[in-house]
């Protein structure tokens, strides 16, 4: 509601969020990045290395059917199509990590798959950000 109003955030409570999100945020980090696993079974391999190949690249195709959908409802002004085109090809979320916990879910594929798209978007991410540049400019 105070983005609706335009209210700001009194300087007492925003220097505070901001302390806090400067402890917290690396804190999180450093715990997920603690389960990370690189070491797998080959049987493990060839899903992992699917599940990446189908979120670094796959996830392209989805952020374009994701943009041209958007623009049939709303104006999308060209940066905003291109933060939808990254978000799109972002690697494997490390939050999922968080529901392993609470559901049935092989852990260490899933790290495996995070750790993995995590190091192969070093390489796809600088090549899908010049096609996002030529397509959207």
């Amino acid at each position: 509601l105070m983005n609706i109003w335009q209210v700001p955030l009194p300087g007492l409570i925003w220097d505070l969020i901001e302390k806090f999100a400067a402890f917290v945020i690396p804190m999180i980090l450093f715990c997920i990045g603690l389960d990370f696993k690189l070491k797998m079974p080959r049987s493990d391999f060839k899903i992992v290395a699917a599940a990446s190949a189908y979120r670094l690249i796959g996830g392209f195709v989805i952020g374009l059917a994701v943009l041209a959908v958007t623009r049939l409802v709303f104006p999308v002004d060209i940066l905003t199509g291109k933060v939808i085109l990254i978000e799109s090809i972002m690697p494997t979320a490390t939050m999922t990590i968080f529901f392993v916990d609470y559901t049935e879910i092989d852990k260490e594929l899933l790290s495996g798959t995070i750790a993995i798209s995590t190091l192969l978007s070093l390489l796809t991410i600088p090549v899908w950000y010049m096609l996002v540049e030529r397509i959207l400019n």
